[in-house]
Formats: C-alpha cells, sequence, structure tokens
C-alpha cells in the first residue's frame, strides 16, 4: 500500500496495523439491483484503492493522503445499467468507533464518458490518536468528483477533491484546515502489442498530476499538520502485460512547501513491480 513519498511499510507492518486479511467482507444480495455488504472495506471516499494492482500507478497519490485506506463498516450498495450508489456507516480511518457516514454514486454517460461523486466525513468527534488514525484526518469531511474520457487508446480521468478539518476538542485547532486538490491521470494504451520472450505483450503509459494546496496552514508541526502543507507530484507508470502476467516499473517526482514531511523538498522514486493476476 505505498503512498508518494512516504517511506516504504514492510509487509509485515501492514500485518501488524490491518490483520493477516486487511480486506474481507460478507455480500447478502437482496435482489438483483441491491447488494448489503459489511466487514473490512477498501477506502471511501477516494478515487484511488489501497492496493498497488487495483491502481493505474504503483503508488498511490498525495491526494489519497487526506483519505482513509481501509475501514471496518457496512455498506449498501444499488447497481443498474447506468447508474450506482452507494451508503455507508464505518469507522472512518480505522479508529474502531463507527461514526463515520459515506454517500456516493455514479453515472455511465454512454460509452465513453462517466462521472462519480463521492462525500464522507466524521459525524462525531473522535479524539483517537494513532498511526492508523490521525486525529486530523479522522475528524474530516472529504468530497471527491470525477470523470472519465474515453476516445480510441486514450483514458483522460480529471478528478477533483476538497477536504474540511473543523476546530474541535479533538483537532485543538485555532481556524479549519480545507484543502483543495486537482489530479489527472492520462493513459495511453499502445495499439499493437509488443512481441519478446515468445509472448505478446500489452502496453499502457499512464502519467498521474497532482496539485493539492492548502487554504491555511497550522501553527504547529507533526505528522498530521504537515501533510496539509502544498504539493504537487508526477507519476509515470509504463505497464508491460501478457495474460495472468504483468510487469512495471515508476518513475514519480513530488515536490513540497515541507521537507519535515517528505523528508526533503522534492523527493523522487523509482519502483519495479512484477506480478501475477489469477
Amino acid at each position: 500500500m505505498p503512498n508518494l513519498a512516504e517511506p516504504m511499510a514492510k509487509s509485515s507492518d501492514v500485518n501488524q496495523a490491518y490483520g493477516w486479511i486487511p480486506h474481507a467482507y460478507a455480500s447478502y444480495a437482496l435482489d438483483a439491483q441491491w447488494r448489503l455488504i459489511s466487514g473490512k472495506l477498501l477506502s471511501m471516499p477516494g478515487f484511488e484503492n489501497p492496493f498497488t494492482y487495483q491502481n493505474q500507478n504503483i503508488q498511490r497519490g498525495i491526494l489519497e493522503r487526506h483519505n482513509n485506506t481501509i475501514s471496518r463498516g457496512i455498506q449498501l450498495n444499488y447497481k443498474s445499467e447506468r447508474e450506482s450508489f452507494f451508503v455507508s456507516v464505518n469507522d472512518g480511518f480505522y479508529s474502531g468507533q463507527y461514526t463515520w457516514l459515506g454517500v456516493g454514486g455514479s453515472y455511465q454517460h454512454d460509452a465513453h464518458n462517466a462521472s462519480s461523486l463521492m462525500w464522507g466525513g466524521s459525524q462525531r468527534v473522535n479524539k483517537k490518536s494513532s498511526t492508523l488514525t490521525p486525529v486530523l484526518q479522522n475528524n474530516s469531511q472529504i468530497l471527491n468528483t470525477s470523470h472519465s474520457l474515453t476516445y480510441k487508446n486514450w483514458t483522460f480521468t480529471p478528478y477533483y477533491q476538497w477536504t474540511v478539518v473543523p476546530t474541535n476538542i479533538a483537532t485543538s485547532l485555532a481556524d479549519p484546515i480545507r484543502t483543495h486538490g486537482l489530479a489527472a491521470i492520462v493513459n495511453y494504451q499502445v495499439p499493437k502489442p509488443l512481441h519478446f520472450l515468445e509472448q505478446s505483450w500489452r502496453v499502457n503509459l499512464p502519467l498521474r498530476l497532482e496539485r493539492l494546496r492548502s487554504s491555511s496552514i497550522p501553527n504547529f508541526h507533526n505528522s498530521e499538520a504537515v501533510s496539509y502543507t502544498n504539493a504537487s507530484s508526477l507519476t509515470f507508470t509504463p505497464t508491460f502485460q501478457s495474460g495472468d502476467y504483468f510487469l512495471r516499473t515508476e518513475i514519480s517526482h513530488t515536490k513540497s512547501g515541507s521537507a519535515d514531511f517528505f523528508n526533503s523538498s522534492s523527493p523522487k522514486r523509482v519502483l519495479l513491480e512484477l506480478g501475477v493476476l489469477h
């Protein structure tokens, strides 16, 4: 579950944090369109999923730092041919206290255009503070909206994220913190497969651009507060896939107004990922 410019976590640390099964749920189909699920759910709201193989880029972006990764709760889903909708009650940033409410939906305009809108936020002050439950983010409100456009071999997905952390006895902020984030993922699928090692490999070239701005900077410094400083990022992830096998490399560059948070004002990273999808 790597994030841009953050230290890479060992798998043992992830197991200790979320357990040996970080994502699992029970599902009950009420009918052909309605489904009720309960368990360890994926991030909500948020555009990117927690695990590397679920996203076009290996690392999640800087906007995703403001979203939860895994939450425990119950969710009601609706899906038809064009529309989908969900409502969820969960524990936000894995707090164990079910104080978060989330709603969202998407609409497929046509074969080339789809839009989505999600909102989630704390409904009650929560003082818990830990590595998985940063007190600022766990008391926040988050709004995401995105649109996906497909044209021939190109896919363009811009999205916008707004967050606010209120002033209360848990956050101890003098003023609310608000952030505005803009991002876009542009992907080009090479029309003809490449042939080497007696295999045909499909090639995708996703590029992600992000810009995060804060309306106010807290007057104290800790790992939570500094994450709200202004930042931008660029991530390029050439991806090769042959059947169930995939290989991708990633080059990322992140620039922030705070060297305290990123350990450097302009961290760079190169990654290589190999995998099997089955």
